[in-house]
């Protein structure tokens, strides 16, 4: 078995603003990333400029607020970039390149290719890089990350405010951060949780891969005595067999 690789480590982050470079310059070797902040991932925006000392720890007295840590967070993109050296031991193999979570939007650019793109907090992403890159060789992966596109307006939470509206508009975004606009028990999170939130990573196969498989299964009743399966892997018909059990399913 040929074990995933997790980037984790020597990420880099940047306001999208103040990066003038072209993507496919970005996610090449030897580009100039001075100035960038090291990057936490997984994690948010937030949490990367956090740990930089960019902002002060939001969780603490009044450090939250407005006019501590902007509310122009959430309205701001950012790219964010790694170096990594892809394992010899996949040569000869399908080479997959894996996010398990990004909020809200991404697009995926490896050695100057654009690979695509991910959209909604929950999608999770994996793209075929085997043409990308080359086994046992170094490459770099940038990916540009933007905020949910109603990211609403936080409201401060005083005697005077009230407590304001709940999440409303930034559901129209669907199931992602819900609660981060700010709700009558939480006070709004100034990036929305924008950001590389879930790991990141390598993964190779043979030349087939069948991914999240829904199986049903059909029992004849009242007989016990066999069972029809059928195989779905996402939105594609793929196969309907029948197994015999060797007693009754229970």
């Amino acid at each position: 078995m040929i074990e995933p690789v997790v980037l984790s480590s020597e990420w880099q982050l940047q306001d999208a603003s103040k990066v003038t470079a072209q993507p496919a310059e970005i996610s090449r070797q030897g580009f100039l990333d001075d100035g960038w902040y090291p990057a936490t991932v997984p994690g948010t925006v937030l949490t990367s400029l956090v740990n930089n000392g960019v902002y002060p720890e939001p969780l603490y007295g009044e450090n939250n607020r407005p006019d501590k840590i902007p509310e122009s967070l959430c309205r701001t993109p950012y790219w964010y970039r790694i170096p990594f050296t892809v394992p010899a031991g996949y040569a000869g193999r399908k080479i997959w390149l894996n996010f398990d979570g990004i909020n809200y939007a991404a697009e995926v650019w490896v050695n100057g290719r654009n690979l695509g793109a991910i959209k909604g907090a929950f999608t999770r992403g994996r793209f075929d890089i085997s043409s990308a890159v080359q086994p046992g060789e170094a490459a770099t992966l940038a990916v540009f990350v933007s905020p949910q596109p109603h990211p609403g307006e936080a409201i401060e939470h005083t005697i005077a405010n009230g407590m304001g509206k709940n999440g409303g508009i930034s559901a129209l975004d669907g199931p992602t951060f819900l609660c981060s606009m700010g709700w009558d028990w939480i006070p709004g999170i100034r990036d929305r949780n924008t950001g590389i939130w879930q790991k990141v990573f390598l993964s190779a196969s043979g030349p087939v891969l069948i991914q999240e498989p829904l199986v049903t299964t059909d029992l004849p009743l009242p007989r016990v005595d066999s069972a029809e399966i059928k195989i779905r892997p996402g939105k594609h018909f793929v196969s309907s067999v029948v197994f015999k059990t060797l007693g009754p399913i229970l």
